[in-house]
């Protein structure tokens, strides 16, 4: 190989479909990738394409390329006030048609802009591929990015009016450097009826990363949705668009005589039928709003026996649905493209044996995209398609593409936390990589409802369904149980252990920091808390606009040195491994003490004192259960001290070495303070002095 692979989605800003997680496996296959981004990249894919190694542009390099975006960024703006002011079936066709022309013209130029960044920054690139490629202006697209390109063109449907026709046939020499990408063989017929001079191959676009749903992701889903065992449900998964025929489910599904659990998500749905489907006798509906990340859309198919898929004849585009059934090992009842209807008997296959689907039968992206020269044939499409119209474009083969990672689930019991705190701890384990949460509420017999319904609505608005939610005493003993609950339904594999206002930060991406452990033989990571608190040491509140960092910029040891608790933490353990409560230690364990986690504490915040003071009481009189004074002890400690100094933290204690730090990166010292701190630590002898701290 003379150069990196580059991949240029311009969708990545965009949740759902599977563009982003066929632009990951390809970019894990070939290490030192160029991903280029015009419009941006939602979070979750930027942490998966850093663990894959590949290199991720999401802005203009060069001037041209930065004419060419802004441009494009131009003509967008144009089309969208055009699809306002030309709505009305009063304009002529000619006017309503032209702001979806004018999206052609927008289109193009994000890919010249991408193509023209990818020259500058990789000029010897093996392969420069646009995964989702317009169906319009192919040569212009190629002759203002001055690169030849591979293009995937998923479907046909919008055609080229006679100003859009004009501009192709300048820019026709172009169409040399171009070759076309279909997915199946009906997009490819419509694309050589549209484009009959324009070479084309076909080839499945979806690739197979082997991730099929696990027992434990099933029963997960099935609490998720509060799905009795034993009880029929199938999932209906995506957007309702004009191709789906959803008028055949409307009219099977009151012919139903025994019950179904019915879960539903996507963008944009009918609520009017929705409402429809609720009221009949026989159907369970569970809708969740989309889009939706990687995580809740396994989510919805774990609860599911079976996914309904249906389009309506005629329909030639590869079927994400499809690909992702096939995928993730999960039946498909669909409606044949051949008949004509579909009767409420919804032509089921067999549960347990789906159908060998493209996502099957190309395993891997080398079987997406194999050839090394000429296309097979069968595969060519055009009349053009017996030879590549350049000789620096061809289907490039990515040998061996491997099974995605799986990253660790994250175990956690929440109790009543404020909702912009739960949000941030949220977004910054899926910075992280972390994609499967598992989580439990848990509240005390003070909490009012109103805060749990908050709470709980803000969990099912950041994608996450929570596995259960508890009331009563937090007894010592409550979170442990708890959390040894969780992690016997996460299953098989690592887990990351972490309270809601603990955000931990890795010296290197999770995956390498797993992948140093096992090679190491350690079956935990080891982390230690660093507490975070106000410059002026007061427990303030915080403004989510302006972040936890903004708002707690010192770290310190306060934990160790003031409350004399166990600063240590266990923040990652194989599902095997025993782990005591507070995730302090796990017996038998002993993590590498030259690779400790920082965990960052934001427990010092407003609300903590009252928090801290109902804590001492109810272990003091018995209405919670402890099991060693050490956290009442802990409890009266922090208390004692901002009593002494006017309710603030005394921040100029040199015990307590506190100094602006930042979730962005590490203090420059914490390897040796943390082993330092971490191999000298023992528990506290309680003496006279304690009174006076």
């Amino acid at each position: 190989m003379t150069g990196p692979l580059v991949l240029i989605e311009p969708y990545a800003d965009r949740l759902g479909g599977h563009h982003q997680r066929t632009m990951v496996a390809l970019a894990q296959a070939r290490p030192s990738s160029l991903v280029i981004a015009p419009h941006g990249i939602v979070r979750e894919a930027v942490a998966a394409l850093r663990e894959a190694g590949a290199r991720l542009v999401t802005a203009p390099a060069g001037h041209p390329a930065a004419v060419l975006l802004a441009a494009c960024r131009l003509a967008a703006g144009l089309s969208r006030a055009g699809l306002r002011v030309f709505r009305s079936r009063r304009w002529p066709r000619f006017l309503r048609r032209l702001p979806h022309q004018i999206t052609l013209i927008a289109r193009c130029l994000a890919e010249a802009s991408a193509l023209r960044t990818a020259r500058r920054l990789a000029p010897g690139a093996e392969a420069v591929v646009i995964l989702s490629a317009s169906e319009a202006l192919h040569g212009a697209a190629a002759l203002l990015g001055g690169l030849p390109h591979l293009r995937f063109v998923h479907e046909q449907v919008t055609t080229e009016d006679a100003a859009v026709r004009f501009l192709g046939r300048l820019a026709r020499r172009g169409e040399r450097q171009v070759l076309a990408v279909c997915p199946t063989q009906a997009v490819g017929d419509q694309f050589t009826a549209a484009f009959p001079d324009l070479p084309a191959v076909v080839r499945a676009f979806a690739v197979d990363d082997g991730r099929r749903l696990t027992d434990a992701e099933r029963d997960g889903g099935r609490t998720a949705f509060d799905i009795p065992t034993g009880e029929a449900s199938v999932c209906l998964v995506g957007g309702w668009w004009p191709y789906k025929d959803i008028g055949v489910i409307d009219a099977a599904l009151p012919l139903l005589k025994d019950p179904l659990h019915l879960v539903v998500t996507g963008i944009p749905l009918d609520e009017a039928v929705l409402a429809r489907w609720r009221d009949l006798p026989n159907i369970h509906l569970h809708t969740m709003p989309g889009p939706v990340s990687e995580p809740v859309l396994r989510l919805v198919y774990a609860a599911a026996d079976a996914a309904l898929v249906t389009r309506c004849p005629g329909v030639g585009k590869e079927s994400g649905l499809v690909m992702d059934a096939a995928r993730l090992g999960v039946p498909r009842s669909h409606r044949p493209p051949e008949r004509p209807a579909l009767g409420p008997d919804l032509h089921r296959q067999r549960p347990g044996r789906p159908r060998r689907g493209p996502a099957q039968r190309h395993p891997s992206a080398a079987r997406a995209a194999r050839s090394r020269g000429a296309p097979p044939a069968g595969d060519a499409v055009g009349r053009r398609a017996g030879r590549l119209p350049h000789p620096h474009l061809r289907l490039t083969a990515y040998e061996g593409l491997p099974m995605l990672s799986t990253p660790p689930a994250l175990i956690a019991v929440v109790g009543p936390v404020e909702p912009p705190l739960l949000a941030a701890w949220v977004r910054h384990y899926r910075w992280l990589g972390v994609e499967r949460f598992l989580i439990a509420f848990h509240f005390p017999e003070h909490v009012p409802d109103q805060q749990r319904h908050e709470l709980q609505a803000a969990s099912r608005e950041l994608g996450i369904i929570p596995t259960g939610t508890s009331t009563g005493p937090w007894h010592e003993h409550t979170n442990t149980q708890l959390r040894d609950s969780l992690r016997h339904r996460a299953g098989p594999g690592w887990h990351l252990l972490a309270d809601a206002d603990e955000f931990q930060q890795h010296p290197a991406p999770l995956s390498e920091v797993i992948a140093q452990a096992e090679k190491s033989g350690h079956r935990v990571v080891g982390g230690l808390m660093l507490d975070r608190i106000a410059p002026s040491g007061r427990l303030t509140g915080w403004r989510p606009e302006g972040g936890l960092d903004l708002a707690y910029p010192l770290g310190g040891h306060l934990t160790h040195r003031l409350l004399h608790g166990d600063p240590r933490k266990i923040v990652l353990a194989r599902h095997d491994v025993t782990v005591a409560g507070g995730n302090h230690r796990a017996p038998g364990q002993r993590p590498d003490a030259n690779r400790i986690c920082a965990v960052h504490h934001f427990k010092w915040r407003s609300g903590v004192l009252d928090d801290l003071r109902r804590r001492v009481q109810h272990f003091s009189t018995g209405t919670w259960q402890e099991q060693t004074p050490a956290v009442r002890d802990e409890a009266s400690r922090l208390l004692s001290h901002v009593g002494q100094y006017g309710g603030v933290i005394n921040t100029s204690d040199p015990r307590f070495a506190f100094r602006r730090v930042s979730l962005d990166r590490m203090p420059f010292s914490w390897p040796s303070e943390a082993r330092s701190i971490v191999t000298a630590w023992r528990p506290h002898a309680h003496t006279c002095q304690d009174q006076r701290q």
